[in-house]
């Protein structure tokens, strides 16, 4: 047995917890999580309009947030700044963003809008550059661009199997809209982040604006 695969004091395998191994589960629990909800949403369809969908969805998501920061003994309040960045926040990731994605879905697959927002990534690494001046690595570009590669790929087979519907063209286009909100949705987050907001705290509130913008 290798010095690297020596059991730990505690037992366990030392390579179980190398921060490698704790990365991958982390994007295994993150893939897991945030892959399924695309087609969780599908159940929230049919019934009601689908704006009424995320304002129940984000509204009950938000109230439960603001009640674990109070329950763990954190704070909910937040400076001007980090306010504003909450509101930048909820307006794009919650409302409007969730609102194409609840439309496209009742047009268009639930897999091929979780295929389109593999272009998130290549988005989110332009308006960084443009708006914070923000440089990634040559890699994290190329990664993103062929993500964005097979977008166009899978998001043209389901345009053209449908015969170039309306609905199917209109799937898309919902679905590409919801996109370039996060993208902008995940800048004014960091915002946050550069002006202190706490993660628990600045995420009930972006909801709370979210909901409350779709409501109105």
């Amino acid at each position: 047995m290798s010095q690297s695969e020596a059991p730990s004091p505690e037992g366990g395998s030392s390579f179980a917890r190398s921060p490698a191994m704790l990365a991958f589960g982390g994007v295994g629990v993150c893939a897991l999580i945030w892959g399924t909800t695309w087609y969780a949403i599908t159940f929230q369809l049919g019934a009601v309009d689908p704006v009424i969908s995320v304002v129940l969805r984000f509204g009950i998501a938000s109230a439960l947030l603001a009640l674990i920061v109070k329950a763990t003994g954190g704070r909910l309040a937040l400076t001007r700044g980090q306010h504003l960045a909450a509101l930048g926040q909820g307006l794009f990731s919650f409302a409007i963003s969730y609102a194409f994605v609840y439309a496209s879905e009742e047009k268009i697959a639930s897999a091929v809008v979780a295929v389109i927002f593999a272009a998130l990534a290549f988005l989110n690494l332009i308006l960084f550059r443009v708006a914070s001046g923000q440089k990634a690595a040559s890699a994290a570009w190329l990664g993103a661009g062929l993500g964005v590669v097979g977008v166009g790929v899978l998001s043209a087979g389901e345009v053209l199997g449908a015969g170039l519907g309306v609905h199917a063209v209109a799937g898309v286009s919902f679905a590409v809209i919801a996109v370039v909100a996060s993208a902008f949705g995940n800048w004014f987050a960091w915002r946050g982040q550069q002006a202190g907001s706490q993660v628990l705290p600045s995420t009930a509130w972006a909801m709370a604006y979210g909901t409350g913008t779709l409501a109105l």
